[in-house]
């Protein structure tokens, strides 16, 4: 019968080495040598590596290299590239923003627009010869025709008085020039309503009663701006006509149609390029 004590020495002999096991390392001095020369031998090599020639080191070289160059960049390069990509994105948005105000003053305006109290215009009105029996012919025409002839009339006067106004309020007249005889149209004529019956003012008339309904002012604003080089069209809508000026270097803030700027002389509250608010849907018939 197996007793307890019985499986306690069992238990102890498993841990316990035999007396046989004893006596093969006591009898095999050499196997214990062996074991002793090897970890000398490592040991040596630890202290003292074999060479290697040329070839093998300088591949073992480009290898731990590589092994050590990075695959991607790391994080601070890659957000030190994109910190550059958006100071060069700002610096370029800068660029194309100022530039059009640098090179092309598109925003000019007028300083100093003379009025019917400067000398200058004092003088070229009193150059004035109204052909009465001209202007009475002209009356007899159909509307339309009217208003082209009156555009487009020509007169050293009126080529003088548009110069003088540009000259006298503008550096430069490409972009300024229209914006002078703008406002000179709109601050100096007055708004006086016509007869019962229509009737279109010549320049002449306009500049010398210094006053005219919408018809006469659109008249004279097209005259003059027609002598700087400006080509002009009338905008009839109900009860109303105003001019636009074909200006396509002007941007397209002033714009209404393709390259064409609005310009209504009887509105004091509008500026350049504008018209009233109502009248911006309002049906229109170009002439």
């Amino acid at each position: 019968m197996f007793k307890q004590n019985d499986f306690r020495i069992y238990k102890d002999s498993l841990h316990k080495p035999s007396d046989l096991s004893k006596e093969k390392i006591a009898s095999d001095p050499a196997d214990s040598g062996t074991e002793n020369s090897a970890s000398n031998k490592i040991n040596e090599q630890k202290l003292n590596p074999p060479e290697r020639s040329p070839e093998s080191g300088e591949n073992f070289d480009k290898f731990i290299e590589l092994a050590q160059s990075p695959k991607y960049p790391d994080e601070k390069g890659s957000e030190h590239i994109l910190f550059k990509l958006l100071i060069l994105a700002f610096a370029l948005l800068i660029f194309f923003s100022f530039i059009p105000y640098v090179f092309f003053p598109l925003n000019t305006s007028p300083k100093d627009v003379p009025s019917f109290d400067d000398p200058g215009i004092k003088r070229l009105l009193n150059q004035i010869q109204l052909n009465e029996s001209l202007i009475k012919e002209q009356k007899i025409l159909d509307k339309r025709v009217q208003l082209y002839y009156y555009e487009s009339y020509s007169d050293p006067v009126l080529k003088a008085l548009a110069d003088y106004i540009v000259s006298k309020s503008c550096k430069e007249h490409e972009f300024c020039g229209p914006k002078a005889i703008y406002l000179f149209v709109r601050d100096n004529i007055n708004y006086v309503s016509d007869p019962q019956k229509e009737y279109f003012e010549h320049p002449f008339e306009t500049l010398l009663g210094k006053g005219a309904d919408c018809d006469g002012k659109s008249i004279l604003l097209a005259n003059l701006l027609g002598q700087i080089g400006v080509k002009t069209r009338f905008i009839l809508i109900k009860n109303h006509i105003y001019v636009e000026a074909y200006l396509p270097y002007f941007r397209n803030y002033y714009k209404a149609d393709d390259n064409w700027v609005p310009l209504d002389a009887t509105c004091s509250n509008c500026g350049f390029g504008q018209v009233p608010f109502e009248n911006y849907n309002k049906e229109k018939t170009i002439v």
